[in-house]
């Protein structure tokens, strides 16, 4: 018999076979729990987070219960539950008993010997077969074995199905601040391409999608590539903004950002609140558009208005990329105008040009305060705010307020000295022993003496229209020199006249400046209003000061604005010292009060005090000062309202036969248009397309060396593809006027070939096809035409009376009375040549023939215009004369607005060169020609 059983040698028989297997299925248990809890935290919530921190705490328990359990295996009571209860449960029990009963014993003998005890629990132990133990532990290891290697199969097939699973769940798992420590490539064949902003005009290219590189603001980087690992939502970051990719039609991902500054790219995979990162970045540069550089010749400084005569605009704009626009900008105070100097495509990086400014300008005339001057220039960049260059300023220091008024009315004032002064000579000559003076000769040296001050006075001071009236009046006299006596009759009434004209200027004059002045004064009490408020306080007193300093130099020009203005002129003195003792005590409260009353009283520009206050202004006696009146002077005084009146008529009839000859051009293009057919359509189509067949083979326009024959060549394969077009869309007359451009072009091609005899051959295929449909082309005009005319007969019938019956209004105005106010010989002899045309187009569009007719009209219309060419520089101050007039003096207005104004003719002349280039053209040329017409007309 062999050394018997103990309980210890049965424990260990029984470890010895179970302890490898209960490690493997421990070990197989924590890691198939790790593999739960990682996929767990891929969800990257904070609840999923915090439970797979649990079952990865778990996971670590199952190590360390293999430790646990050995020590609990050294229990007895342990050892024969592990040991015995699988082998024999009967002797289990006793043993438990036995065990129970050695360590009662122990305690408290109570006559039971503990060797005897312990004995007998040797004794049940020896019993166990040994055999019996080693096969249940063989099988017991044999089940642990194939539970662990089942989870560690699991395992593997977890790993082997999303081995990336695993880190991302670890990754996500072990994150800080919504980013995790590992890293994954998500993008194979990645790639990046940039787009450029158009205004660059640099092609898209390739770039690497790791590394550095340097981009301009507002490009477009797209990173593309195909997703290595389906189901993850993948980002572009950088770290503040995340865009997503997107799938194209090839089924690559595609995220797209715009660049405004420096960023670190990074494709990124978002798992809840946590985001995977690859491990390549791409860090950008972004280098901001230069705005553009603007010089503006003789910039900075300071001129005075008062020496202006005008102020030349010499600039010059540059930009890297390309200009947009150019603007002149004028500022003074709060207010700001943007005149447009050119209109770019952004082709151009380098323009120049010029401009000019008058003391006329509007903007200059209602400025009070210093007007800055400057160019600025706006690149291709769409940034709005960082694209604009701007020049070095010029500031422009207006006169005070009423001072060219002062003038102007000073000039009156000689001119009337000198009107005074040939009366008092035609009736006590100087020289009693000098013979005396022919009427004729007497007239003559007052307008010597007229002229004389004319030439000392600059347009602003004196209108083209007031120099006029006076003309007018002078030729009068003239024509009233038949003897002395009645030449010292007609003089007095002239002089009455022209007494009377001052006077109302004068009087009009203050009305405008005190009513300019109320405005200031206005502007002091917004000031005052501003500085008010502590955060504006400075900028408030600063426009407080500069309005009162003009309030107070413009008292002295008002003062000479006649009886009316030295009244308005101690108003204004006495509301200016009021404004600035309360503005030295820093009482803004009370500046705004006084600049306001100020304001309110030259805004009501009549006399503090008058002779007949219940009177109309309209009456003489309406100003303090004002006397009683002869029936003579009464009736002088009405010259430069009976002048007014003739001019007035003058731009009636001016604008009367616009509308006239815009009526027959209106007619006969409406006949035009209907006398236009379809079958006439397709056949100018089936033309069109023979031209363009004709030339396809001459060098394409921009491609050639400009210089060159081909560029030449060139040049007549544009036009005559101009003349196709005007056929195609039935612009026939467009289309005759093309081919003849054609036809030179080809002319010029064909004798400056000395070479390529292929080239001169396709010229004269290209010359004889356009001569073919030149012909065709005069020929369907003429028949267009011929029916136009007899479908637009009874229209042209009435415009051709309407045309007679100007025609009368103008021999009305050319051939007045002789003795009564009339327009200058030179005016009147331009009416009768344009009467003359009238009534020759009139015949014309009673016969049909209406081209002739619309040619006599327009030279008649000119001639119109030309009579009626006079500065429209008083406009805005009859506009400012009606709004505060209640029932007052007229004032000398002296022909108002006309619609012969230079400013407007030329605007109309604008409109007249882009319709006729841009008419008809509808094609792919339509936006080359618009920029061309713009550019010719900047």
């Amino acid at each position: 018999m062999g050394q018997p059983h103990t309980l210890e040698r049965l424990a260990s028989t029984w470890a010895q076979h179970v302890r490898g297997a209960l490690l493997w299925l421990s070990a197989a248990s924590s890691a198939l729990l790790l593999l739960v809890a990682l996929q767990v935290a891929r969800v990257g919530t904070p609840g999923f987070r915090a439970l797979a921190w649990a079952i990865a705490l778990a996971a670590i328990f199952a190590l360390l219960a293999r430790k646990l359990m050995q020590r609990r295996a050294l229990d007895r009571r342990r050892m024969i539950h592990n040991v015995l209860r699988p082998v024999a449960p009967q002797t289990a029990a006793t043993a438990l008993r036995a065990i129970n009963l050695v360590e009662r014993v122990q305690i408290d003998a109570s006559g039971i010997s503990p060797e005897l005890a312990q004995l007998h629990f040797d004794r049940v132990i020896a019993r166990t077969d040994e055999q019996a133990v080693r096969a249940a532990a063989s099988r017991r290891a044999g089940r642990y074995t194939v539970l662990a290697f089942t989870m560690l199969a699991a395992v593997g097939v977890i790993l082997a199905l999303g081995p990336v699973r695993v880190v991302e769940g670890a990754g996500v798992l072990l994150a800080r601040h919504g980013r995790a420590p590992v890293t994954v490539f998500w993008l194979q064949n990645a790639s990046a391409s940039v787009r450029f902003p158009r205004y660059l005009h640099i092609e898209d290219h390739l770039v690497d999608v790791a590394g550095r590189i340097n981009l301009p603001a507002g490009a477009e980087l797209t990173v593309r590539g195909e997703q290595r690992y389906t189901g993850r939502n993948l980002l572009l970051t950088d770290g503040s903004q995340e865009i997503p990719f997107t799938t194209d039609v090839s089924g690559d991902k595609v995220a797209r950002i715009t660049l405004a500054a420096d960023v670190t790219l990074s494709v990124a995979a978002r798992f809840g609140e946590v985001l995977i990162h690859e491990p390549r970045t791409l860090d950008v540069v972004v280098v901001p558009d230069q705005s553009p550089r603007v010089v503006l010749e003789g910039a900075p400084r300071k001129v005075q208005m008062a020496d202006l005569d005008q102020l030349d605009l010499n600039w010059r704009a540059t930009d890297d990329h390309g200009l947009k626009q150019i603007d002149l900008v004028l500022r003074t105070g709060t207010r700001e105008e943007r005149r447009p100097l050119a209109t770019l495509d952004g082709d151009v990086t380098d323009r120049e040009g010029a401009s000019k400014l008058t003391p006329s300008d509007k903007f200059l005339k209602r400025a009070f305060l210093p007007v800055t001057v400057t160019v600025e220039a706006r690149d291709t960049n769409p940034d709005q705010q960082a694209s604009w260059g701007k020049s070095e300023t010029i500031v422009i220091v207006p006169p005070p307020i009423g001072d060219p008024e002062a003038r102007r009315n000073a000039l009156l004032l000689d001119v009337r000295s000198a009107f005074v002064l040939q009366l008092a000579t035609l009736k006590e000559p100087q020289d009693p022993k000098a013979p005396p003076l022919k009427p004729k000769q007497q007239v003559a040296a007052l307008r010597t003496a007229v002229n004389a001050v004319f030439e000392k006075a600059d347009s602003s001071a004196l209108p083209a229209s007031v120099q006029s009236f006076i003309t007018s009046q002078i030729e009068g006299l003239d024509q009233a020199a038949a003897s002395n006596r009645k030449l010292e009759e007609k003089l007095r009434l002239v002089t009455l006249a022209i007494d009377a004209a001052s006077r109302a200027l004068a009087t009009r004059d203050a009305r405008k400046v005190s009513v300019r002045l109320g405005d200031v004064a206005e502007e002091v009490a917004t000031g005052a209003h501003v500085g008010l408020e502590s955060e504006q306080r400075a900028r408030g007193m600063q426009r407080v000061d500069e309005g009162l300093s003009v309030l107070q130099a413009s008292v002295a020009p008002l003062s000479q604005l006649g009886d009316l203005g030295k009244d308005l002129g101690e108003v204004l003195r006495s509301g200016t010292v009021r404004i600035a003792r309360v503005r030295r005590n820093d009482d803004l409260f009370h500046t705004e009060l006084a600049a306001l009353h100020l304001a309110a009283r030259l805004r009501r520009p009549t006399p503090s005090f008058s002779a007949s206050s219940n009177k109309p202004h309209g009456g003489r006696g309406g100003e303090s000062g004002g006397g009683g009146s002869s029936p003579q002077s009464e009736s002088a005084s009405q010259d430069d309202e009976k002048y007014e009146h003739l001019a007035e008529q003058l731009a009636e009839l001016v604008a009367g036969h616009q509308d006239n000859l815009n009526e027959v051009e209106r007619a006969l293009q409406d006949a035009l248009n209907q006398a236009k057919s379809d079958e006439a359509n397709q056949e100018g189509k089936e033309r069109a397309e023979a031209l363009r067949r004709a030339v396809q083979n001459l060098p394409e326009p921009g491609q050639a060396q400009p210089g060159s024959d081909e560029a030449t060549a060139a040049l007549a394969r544009e036009r005559t593809g101009a003349m196709a077009q005007g056929i195609e869309g039935q612009d026939l007359q467009n289309a005759v006027d093309s081919a003849r451009d054609a036809l030179s072009a080809f002319e010029e091609a064909l004798r400056r070939q000395n070479g390529s005899s292929y080239l001169q051959e396709q010229l004269q295929r290209g010359r004889e096809e356009v001569k073919k449909q030149l012909a065709w082309a005069k020929a369907k005009l003429a028949e267009q035409q011929a029916q136009a005319a007899k479908e637009a007969a009874e229209g042209l019938k009435r415009a051709g009376a309407a045309e007679q019956e100007l025609a009368r209004k103008a021999s009305e105005l050319a051939n007045g009375d002789p003795g009564e106010v009339s327009l200058p010989e030179a005016a009147r002899e331009r009416l009768r040549e344009a009467q003359q045309l009238m009534e020759e187009a009139a015949r014309r569009l009673a016969a049909g023939e209406t081209k002739e007719a619309i040619e006599l009209q327009q030279q008649a219309q000119r001639l119109l215009e030309a009579s009626d060419d006079e500065p429209n520089d008083d406009q805005e101050d009859q506009s400012a004369q009606r709004s505060h007039q209640s029932g007052g003096d007229r004032g000398l207005a002296l022909g108002g607005a006309v619609p012969g104004d230079a400013q407007a003719r030329a605007e109309e002349f604008r409109r007249r060169v882009l319709e006729g280039l841009g008419k008809g053209r509808e094609g792919p040329l339509a936006p080359a020609v618009k920029r061309y017409a713009e550019g010719l007309l900047q």
